[in-house]
């Protein structure tokens, strides 16, 4: 059966499209939330107050997805089958696809705020962790079905981010080189013309 991707891209964006409404809640709240931990721990850099409202924000809309957007009650099951919930429908394709999609943000975002998850297994292992306190809860309070999947997919959208992350903060590393070599050599050509004159 032939996998029509344009109609699992169609729904994944409806999904997401479906938050939008909730997005002025989210941001208010993370601003808040931020500022009073930011009173706290008296950070003085703009650009981690930044990346704390965006990491609040990821993680109230990663709430609101897997447990206050459900009915307390309306689903409880265990799936341990394996790629199960790629299913056969573009749907179905989608939803699976979400799930990876979901950690993403989570892969990216803890290493640019937290030094220890900048190491590839501490990422992995906290999106798997998380993934599965998640399903846990999904299951005691009856909002969702703790499938293997959605642990699967959740750690390696974690992964994925991670990666984007790496490759992100190589080439910034390797810019900074270039610009540091290239200043060096323009101190040392005016060093040794300033030299020269005496």
């Amino acid at each position: 059966m032939a996998v029509d991707y344009s109609k699992i891209i169609t729904d994944i964006c409806k999904d997401i499209l479906k938050l939008t409404d909730m997005f002025p809640y989210f941001i208010i709240a993370a601003v808040l939330i931020t500022c009073f931990i930011y009173t706290i721990f008296r950070w003085h850099k703009k650009l981690k107050f930044v990346l704390w409202c965006l990491f609040i924000f990821y993680i109230e809309a990663l709430l609101w997805i897997t447990f206050f957007s459900r009915e307390p009650g309306s689903r409880r099951a265990i799936d341990m089958t394996f790629l199960y919930t790629w299913g056969y429908t573009a749907q179905e394709h989608a939803f699976f696809i979400e799930n990876i999609i979901l950690f993403v943000p989570f892969g990216f975002m803890m290493p640019c705020i937290f030094r220890m998850f900048r190491k590839m297994p501490v990422c992995v292992m906290g999106g798997f962790i998380f993934s599965v306190m998640i399903e846990v809860v999904q299951y005691i309070t009856q909002r969702g079905y703790s499938q293997l999947d959605d642990v699967v997919t959740n750690t390696a959208g974690a992964l994925a981010g991670w990666i984007v992350w790496a490759l992100i903060a190589g080439i910034i590393y390797m810019i900074k080189r270039v610009i540091r070599i290239l200043m060096g050599n323009m101190y040392s050509v005016h060093s040794h013309r300033n030299f020269r004159r005496y």
